[in-house]
């Protein structure tokens, strides 16, 4: 069953984005799009393995690749060089910038 809530995810995502080129606006494109009884789904758990009890995970919150958020679906922070060059800008100059504007040193 989580191989088809996958499938309906993909399947759902790729008529969108054909919608999308197609240049169809975004308020539009909902309209247009062939329905997925969800309901189908309404029981799947993420069913990921615990390391300490070896239960399968019972949280019903799952993102499109099956899992919830605490056994996947989260980002890992960047893996490129540019990137992590990016994220260690974050934040840089917004202090000097607060205490120019407050004219404090």
């Amino acid at each position: 069953m989580r191989k088809r809530y996958r499938d309906a995810n993909k399947a759902h995502a790729k008529q969108r984005a054909a919608l999308l080129a197609q240049g169809v606006p975004v308020w539009e494109v909902y309209r247009q799009l062939t329905p997925i009884d969800w309901g189908l789904f309404a029981e799947l758990t993420c069913g990921a393995k615990g390391k300490r009890t070896g239960k399968p995970c019972a949280l019903r919150t799952i993102y499109t690749n099956g899992r919830c958020k605490f056994h996947g679906g989260l980002s890992t922070g960047p893996t490129t060089v540019q990137g992590r060059a990016k994220s260690g800008r974050n934040g840089v100059g917004k202090a000097q910038a607060i205490d120019a504007a407050t004219g404090l040193e």
